[in-house]
Order: structure tokens, then sequence, then C-alpha cells
């Protein structure tokens, strides 16, 4: 007697589905989403290299405190925030490494994300002869071109405060990271010229820049009862 074979087949529906890309953070939204972690400005710089400049979903939106465009060539570039930018050729070229034009991504950020831990320009200690400084506007400018390091420049890139019509001495900084999380405000690498009453920041390399101004002793006194 011959056995019985049984195949049994069991078939499954196929469903082919599409599964959509992670989407990555905007970039205009990098410095609220960063506030909460314990080193604001780092967290910034480290997304800025890594976020999605514009939001394909819609219309784009007006924001004050954040401006974009791509850099084809050498310019200045008025980003309509109180604020020129001059891009040296040889910034531009850094910047690319092979990989197309670049965007220059400004934001302002307030100052107190920036943590100082001791600095001869922003703290007085002991010494009541070191005069009082107060940031410019209270605002930090975060300047990136690309998502490579744009550092040790033979041709600088100028950003200018426009219409600032200080009468301070006024001294360019940029944000100098540390490892506990804080910083310091430091000069090296920047020079700073007054034209027309603009404080003009020229600087080898691209951070967060701001103009430390010395106070005179009635603006002072002026800012402390502000601030009580």
């Amino acid at each position: 007697m011959r056995g019985f074979c049984c195949v049994v087949l069991w078939i499954f529906p196929i469903f082919s589905s599409t599964i959509a890309p992670p989407e990555r953070e905007l970039c205009r939204k990098v410095p609220e989403k960063c506030r909460t972690e314990q080193n604001v400005p780092l967290c910034i710089e480290d997304r800025m290299k890594t976020c999605e400049n514009k939001d394909h979903r819609g219309p784009v939106i007006y924001d004050p405190k954040y401006f974009s465009i791509q850099i084809s060539s050498e310019e200045t570039v008025d980003t309509e925030r109180g604020y020129l930018i001059h891009i040296s050729d040889e910034a531009l070229q850094r910047s690319r490494n092979g990989l197309g034009d670049p965007n220059l991504i400004v934001s302002l950020i307030n100052e107190t994300f920036f943590r100082v831990s001791s600095s001869l320009n922003t703290k007085k200690g002991n010494d009541s002869s070191k005069p009082d400084t107060i940031l410019h506007g209270q605002t930090v400018l975060g300047v990136w071109l690309g998502k490579n390091e744009v550092q040790n420049l033979s041709q600088p890139v100028q950003i200018r405060f426009i219409d600032t019509k200080q009468s301070q001495n006024g001294t360019c900084v940029y944000w100098h990271f540390e490892d506990n999380g804080k910083g310091n405000w430091r000069t090296d690498g920047c020079n700073t010229t007054i034209d027309n009453g603009d404080f003009v920041c020229s600087c080898n390399h691209l951070s967060f820049f701001a103009v430390l101004i010395e106070l005179a002793p009635e603006m002072t006194s002026s800012v402390f009862q502000m601030c009580t």
C-alpha cells in the first residue's frame, strides 16, 4: 500500500511598506531644544552641524532670532537682524570640503546660557579698578558655515554689529569651551574696530561671538537699578 505525502502550503500576505527616515531636527529650533542641557552652548554647537536647515513640510517662517542663506562666493550678507557678516573666500573653501555650497546659519542666543568660569573681561573680582562690562544687547551671536570646522583663517570673517551708536569701549570676544560645562570669553584670534559707530569683529574662526562693553560709572549705576 502506497503512503500518501501531504504538503501543506501556508500563504501569508506580503505587505509592502515604506518606512520614513527619522526627521532631522530643524536648525532654528536647536537653541530651544538645548536649553535644558547642562552645557547649552556645546549642545547648540554640536546639533547645528547635523540639523535640517529648511522645513519642507510648510512655508518658510520668519524667526527674529534665526537666519540662514546659501553661500556660493565671497560676499557680505545682511542678516536683517542687526548684523552684517562678511564671508571670505578662504572661509568658504574650508567649509565646502567637497560638499558643495554651504549654508550660512546665524542664531541669536540669550547670554544667560553662557556660564562663565572666570575671566578678566567679565568679572572684576576684588579689583575695583577693573571696569564693569556687559554684553552688547545681552545677546550672543552664533555663526556657522556648513558642517565643517572653520578656523585658523588667514582671511578673517567679519561680523559688523550695525547701528550700535555706542560711545563706550567695546571688545570683540568669542566663547571658549571648557571641560566643566562652562567657559570663558576670549579675544585671541579676533580684532576689534569701530566704524561709524558700528563694532566690527574680524576673527580667524567661526564661533559664538559677542561684544563686551565697558560701562561708564553712571551706566553701571543705571544697570544696577534696573536689575534691582
